[in-house]
C-alpha cells in the first residue's frame, strides 16, 4: 500500500507539473518518455491524469521509451545521413 500509494502521488505530480507546463508554453502535447515510463503503473497514472486536460498524450507503442529507442533514433539518424 506505501508503494501503491508513492506511485499515485508521484504521477498525479508529474501530471499536474506537465500540464502546467504545457498550458504555459501553449503546448496542446504531450510525450511521455524515457526509462521511468517502463513502470508500467507511473505511466498508467500519468497517462490517465493528463487524459483529463486538453492535452494530447503520446506514449511508446513500437520502441521501448528506455536505451533500446534511444539506439533505434540513432540508428534511423545514421541512416538518413548516410553515416
Amino acid at each position: 500500500m506505501i508503494a501503491a500509494g508513492f506511485h499515485e502521488a508521484i504521477g498525479r505530480a508529474a501530471a499536474r507539473l506537465a500540464a502546467d507546463a504545457a498550458r504555459t508554453h501553449a503546448i496542446d502535447t504531450v510525450v511521455l518518455t524515457g526509462g521511468v515510463f517502463q513502470n508500467a503503473r507511473l505511466s498508467t497514472i500519468i497517462e490517465q491524469q493528463l487524459s483529463r486536460t486538453d492535452l494530447r498524450v503520446l506514449t511508446h507503442h513500437d520502441v521501448p521509451p528506455n536505451d533500446g529507442g534511444i539506439s533505434i533514433g540513432q540508428a534511423a539518424i545514421a541512416a538518413a545521413t548516410g553515416c
